[in-house]
């Protein structure tokens, strides 16, 4: 069961946030808000309504989706919602299929990537810590029940241990390090090497061998093993260059 809510804002009466949720006290809990809704609650107080009860998640991302359209976002200039997304991305349904960001969209995400900090080892193990040991009620061991009902726990298939070496294959690829002016700093073997030596996310550091960020922690990064697009910059290396062992 999914719900729909809206928060809305006293000191002008209009909405500001819509959201989803499968636990109703989601709807009022303020942890978690981006830094737009924090910044209109702390000049306002609100009030919470709840829009749909009873939904299933599809159909909860649906109404979410058409209720952000309708209201628009302050974080594109279309309208008052504090949301940073149009909604109900988990919606897998054929309404959404295809939808594509602009190039505008895809330059802003990018430009914020940029100044996005690494969470800290101190607060993963700070969140670990707090889930650990916490008791599962009856309906979340029924649900973990029916989703491993009739899964396999036996020796994995052929095809499956070759696609499970492959992911484990890429994880374990050479990458260089370059400055932003295309210095070559150093080659690592790979790079969660690299992320644990930095301090930097492994992942931002893929999403930059993608082409999905500009830079990561100050830093270009290539893939070695795979450079047919002739991505490396150019530019000699420097005197800390060389391989990790």
């Amino acid at each position: 069961m999914a719900y729909v809510y809206r928060h809305i804002r006293l000191d002008k009466n209009e909405p500001f946030y819509i959201g989803i949720a499968t636990h109703l006290k989601r709807a009022y809990e303020k942890s978690q808000r981006n830094r737009i809704w924090k910044s209109i609650v702390s000049k306002t107080e609100y009030v919470v309504e709840i829009l749909f009860d009873d939904l299933t998640r599809e159909q909860a991302c649906k109404k979410e989706y058409e209720f952000v359209s309708l209201y628009g976002r302050i974080h594109n200039k279309t309208g008052t919602l504090a949301n940073l997304t149009c909604g109900g991305e988990d919606f897998p349904g054929e309404w959404n299929r295809g939808l594509k960001r602009t190039e505008e969209q895809k330059a802003r995400l990018r430009e914020a990537a940029k100044y996005k900090k690494p969470k800290s080892r101190e607060s993963y193990e700070k969140t670990a810590a707090a889930l650990r040991g916490r008791p599962k009620s009856e309906e979340h061991k029924r649900k973990l029940s029916e989703y491993f009902k009739g899964k396999s726990n036996g020796p994995w298939k052929p095809e499956q241990r070759q696609k499970n070496l492959n992911f484990w294959l890429k994880q374990y690829q050479p990458v260089a390090q370059y400055d932003l002016d295309g210095n070559l700093i150093k080659i690592w073997n790979n790079r969660i090497m690299a992320s644990i030596e930095l301090g930097i996310k492994k992942d931002q550091i893929r999403n930059c061998m993608r082409g999905r960020m500009a830079q990561c922690g100050g830093f270009k990064w290539v893939n070695l093993s795979d450079n047919s697009k002739g991505i490396l910059p150019s530019g000699p290396p420097s005197e800390n260059s060389g391989q990790v062992l």
